[in-house]
């Protein structure tokens, strides 16, 4: 899950989030998305995983958690790359 994101190394991790999916999207709904719709906040969808990058702050974005829902039609939740990490080091610590 942390290797999927494309935006490292590059991306400032303070303005990287991961939108973690119930459930797969089916493939029609996510070929239909088109990556930089809102540019420059951009996304890239691995399985079930959204990678999102937004530069301008994810409170400004319009690709945020309910627009993932209502274009995948699956519940989402999103967390910044910070939390995710802390979660991954705290996994892997067990």
């Amino acid at each position: 899950m942390l290797d999927g994101n494309r935006f490292l190394p590059s991306g400032d991790p303070k303005l990287l989030h991961v939108t973690f999916l119930a459930t797969s999207p089916g493939r029609g709904r996510v070929a239909a998305l088109d990556e930089r719709v809102h540019a420059p906040d951009e996304f890239h969808v691995v399985g079930r995983e959204v990678y999102v990058s937004c530069p301008g702050g994810y409170g400004r974005t319009k690709i945020n958690n309910a627009w993932f829902e209502q274009k995948l039609q699956v519940v989402a939740t999103t967390r910044n790359w910070k939390t995710v990490g802390q979660l991954a080091a705290l996994a892997r610590a067990r």
